[in-house]
């Protein structure tokens, strides 16, 4: 069973929230799309679920309000540190950074349909976290 487009979508969006984070860490990030779609301007519909995407993740734990953004907390960032089940020898974190760099590609595109529930369950089961 295929999930809903918006459900595909909002795995997509937690994914490159979570990759720019890992590749930024310490680091925070401003709580504005652009932050993540870099050079590109985000479309009305990208920002929304960037928005959404974001405050869902702070809302439930998996990250931390700072003030212009925010940033992995340091639950998040162990959790990113552990083996990706898909690749093990590789970080959930490494993987999910090496997926944002590579959106743009069919490969990219594809690897979200695995890498997106997998990286919010091993989040949300070491956090204690809704997944």
């Amino acid at each position: 069973m295929s999930e809903p487009d918006n459900i595909v979508e909002f795995h997509r969006m937690t994914l490159m929230i979570l990759g720019k984070l890992y590749s930024v860490h310490p680091e925070d990030i401003e709580f504005d799309a652009s932050s993540i779609f870099e050079n590109e301007v985000p479309l009305h519909e990208e920002v929304n679920l960037f928005e959404n995407t974001a405050n869902y993740l702070l809302e439930n734990g998996y990250l931390t309000k700072t003030q212009i953004g925010f940033r992995l907390n340091a639950k998040a960032f162990a959790v990113l540190q552990k083996p990706d089940p898909l690749q093990p020898s590789k970080s959930l974190g490494s993987s999910v950074a090496a997926w944002m760099a590579d959106t743009a590609s069919t490969t990219g595109k594809d690897a979200t349909v695995a890498l997106g529930p997998n990286a919010l369950k091993t989040m949300g089961a070491a956090l204690g976290l809704p997944t």
